[in-house]
């Protein structure tokens, strides 16, 4: 689904589901994410022109979704932190 909301140019709207799939992952299976999913997020921030920051936003309203009330040493953050880890080591240039 995400790929096709890529296709119609609506980037954000699949980067929020690019990060249900990785906070869900995180939940169930930890900090390996899945290679072809970054890769998708990497490019779709790129064509949206999404920072780092404002791709958290995204990635945090989704996360709070799944467990109300989220801290930030919630699984939300410890998801976002890998989340952003495994970006950052696919493109050490990202901001």
């Amino acid at each position: 689904m995400a790929m096709f909301l890529k296709e119609e140019g609506r980037h954000k709207r699949a980067l929020s589901l690019l990060s249900e799939v990785c906070y869900v992952d995180y939940c169930e299976y930890g900090p390996d994410l899945a290679p072809g999913v970054l890769h998708e997020i990497d490019l779709a921030m790129r064509r949206s022109k999404t920072d780092l920051a404002d791709f958290r936003a995204i990635f945090m309203s989704v996360a709070e979704g799944y467990c109300e009330g989220a801290r930030p040493q919630d699984p939300g953050m410890w998801g976002w932190n890998a989340l952003e880890k495994a970006l950052r080591d696919r493109n050490p240039k990202l901001e």
